[in-house]
Order: structure tokens, then C-alpha cells, then sequence
């Protein structure tokens, strides 16, 4: 992977990271606030950013989450880089696949 690949998917990813974490405290707050139309939007557009976002992800990089790996005929999780690999110049090992 190229830097400026590298580069791309750190910002990806940390962004992705961001507004997770967002996301969960919209939820913290709808849980003592259900009611609020602000924040029920708020939690919407906040969602659909972090779908959009870790989709871009997936398509570009393989899957975040073993939640994104859609191979119906092989477990693909074991072929992405760990993210510890991803750093630097490490070359994946060449397999059967």
C-alpha cells in the first residue's frame, strides 16, 4: 500500500472513529432525553454519515469489522492486513485464496 493510500485510510478510518463515538453519545442522551426532535435528527444524519463513511471504507480497504466481510465461500477477514501491518511498509504473505 502506497502513503498516500496509508494516508487515506488512516483519515478514513479516524473519522469513521470520531463520529462512532459521536453516534454513541447521541445515544447516551436520547436514553434520558427520547423525546428530543434535535437529537433524534441529530442521531439520524450522525448515522447515516458513519454508514455512508464506513462503506467508502469497505469498498477501498476490506472490512473494518468482521460485520463487513460478505464472502459467502471464504472467511476473507484472515486476507486484510492486521492493523498493526498497516503501518509502514509491510507485504502480506502470499496464500491460497
Amino acid at each position: 500500500m502506497n502513503n498516500n493510500s496509508n494516508n487515506q485510510m488512516t483519515a478514513l478510518a479516524d473519522k469513521i472513529r470520531e463520529l462512532s463515538f459521536v453516534l454513541h453519545e447521541i445515544e447516551l442522551y436520547l436514553d434520558t432525553h427520547p423525546d428530543c426532535p434535535t437529537a433524534l435528527d441529530y442521531f439520524y444524519r450522525t448515522q447515516t454519515e458513519v454508514k455512508k463513511l464506513t462503506e467508502e471504507y469497505e469498498s477501498k480497504f476490506g472490512p473494518l469489522t468482521s460485520m463487513g466481510v460478505s464472502s459467502t465461500d471464504r472467511w476473507t477477514w484472515v486476507d486484510m492486513p492486521w492493523p498493526w501491518h498497516r503501518e509502514g511498509d509491510y507485504k502480506q504473505p502470499r496464500g491460497d485464496k
